[in-house]
């Protein structure tokens, strides 16, 4: 389902040339759960073991809220929650979707060029999102909203310019104002700059794919993804042999006959439905691993990279040189079951409900998602097990690992 969204510039000065004739938005329910999530953190610098829980939970957790609360009109998107923390985290991600949506249209930049903007040193109100363009500095920030009257929130987008002492190009918000109900009336994503100030600051472009890194947060063992963060932040080109030979990805997805290389994932598997279920009586996962397919049924995901995106990135390439390749965006649903999204930057979400996906079944078992729960199951009682593999040290050649873990296998050993 695709919705066509209003863009109201009444904001903008007419010296601002930025947004001339750009009358409105299309944007599709893949996309809008793609770029809210990707984009909505900091790429993390490492992630710990007592992380993985989390970020396992994360990605179901982030599609099952859209699938539950966002509905898509030809004219509108509604905000169905109604628990006022939930309707606020709905809206704030559906914002920063349209809001990033807005950016890369009307001022043609490509989504693989905007990051987020790291936390200042000092606590001062700061813009959600950064890009260089014709070698000029822009920062945006992107709100989402139920509230008609919009005034606090461009206060709030004022508040954060005005703190920012920074020479930037052009900075630019976004408000995204979501229905309540599909009878609600047009979603209208409202630009304010207030007062514009379009200093002529040259930048050169980052060569790091942030974009990728973040996906790949999501997509690694954080044994491997914190080996490919430290090199990129260290500036260090890595020694081929460090990921020779080594499967780093969990899954692959063979799509139109090309290769993607990520992670799947289950709507099981999102710690709010093991929360609801888990009594805190249930002495084995199996019987949790029972309750929540009795109540969810089986959803499962899979998220992945171009397998030619993945090799430039393991061979330090630039961002400009990963640019250099292209894609189509592309959604087929081959099955009511099953719908199939492909992005422009070469990332793949695959749905699939009721176990219909022949290759995410075949790699993604029930055993599997069971044994992800049990790791969940250990992680939330404090369950510790000695990792028990034969350790490959000098020292200790024969004896078993002690490490603790409530992953099975430490991260020396996985």
């Amino acid at each position: 389902m695709t919705t066509t969204i209003q863009i109201n510039t009444s904001r903008i000065p007419l010296n601002v040339k930025y947004f001339n004739n750009f009358k409105s938005i299309t944007i599709s329910s893949p996309e809008l759960f793609k770029l809210g999530i990707f984009k909505e953190e900091i790429s993390p610098i490492h992630i710990l073991e007592n992380d993985y829980a989390y970020l396992m939970s994360k990605v179901p957790a982030y599609v099952q809220l859209y699938e539950e609360f966002v509905e898509l009109t030809p004219f509108s998107i509604v905000n169905k929650s109604s628990d006022d923390r939930k309707m606020k985290d709905v809206s704030e991600i559906v914002g920063i979707a349209v809001g990033l949506k807005v950016t890369i249209e009307g001022l043609g930049v490509r989504q693989e060029e905007i990051s987020k903007i790291p936390t200042p040193p000092k606590k001062i109100k700061y813009l959600d999102y950064q890009f260089i363009k014709n070698g000029n500095s822009f920062e945006v920030e992107t709100k989402g909203t139920t509230v008609k009257n919009i005034n606090k929130t461009v206060l709030d987008i004022k508040l954060k310019k005005k703190n920012n002492l920074k020479n930037i190009h052009f900075r630019f918000g976004t408000i995204t104002v979501l229905q309540k109900n599909i009878f609600d009336g047009k979603t209208i994503v409202y630009l304010c700059d207030d007062p514009p100030k379009e200093f002529e600051i040259n930048n050169g472009k980052s060569e790091t794919p942030w974009h990728y890194i973040s996906a790949l947060s999501h997509l690694l063992d954080n044994k491997y993804y914190n080996k490919i963060a430290k090199i990129f932040l260290k500036n260090i080109k890595p020694k081929l042999k460090e990921f020779k030979n080594k499967k780093i990805f969990f899954g692959t997805y063979i799509f139109n006959d090309e290769f993607y290389l990520g992670d799947f994932f289950d709507f099981r598997l999102n710690g709010e439905n093991i929360k609801r279920v888990y009594r805190g009586s249930e002495t084995k996962v199996d019987t949790v691993f029972k309750k929540v397919t009795k109540e969810q049924g089986k959803h499962k995901i899979f998220i992945g990279i171009h397998k030619k995106i993945i090799d430039k990135i393991l061979l330090w390439e630039t961002l400009e040189q990963i640019l250099s390749m292209k894609f189509e965006q592309i959604f087929q649903q081959p099955s009511p079951e099953i719908n199939i999204f492909r992005d422009s930057d070469g990332i793949i979400i695959v749905n699939s409900n009721n176990g219909n996906d022949s290759q995410i079944e075949s790699q993604f078992t029930e055993d599997e998602v069971k044994k992800r729960m049990g790791c969940f199951y250990n992680w939330q009682n404090h369950i510790l097990e000695a990792c028990g593999a034969p350790c490959r040290s000098r020292e200790k050649i024969g004896s078993s690992c002690k490490i603790m873990t409530t992953r099975g296998n430490c991260h020396f050993h996985r």
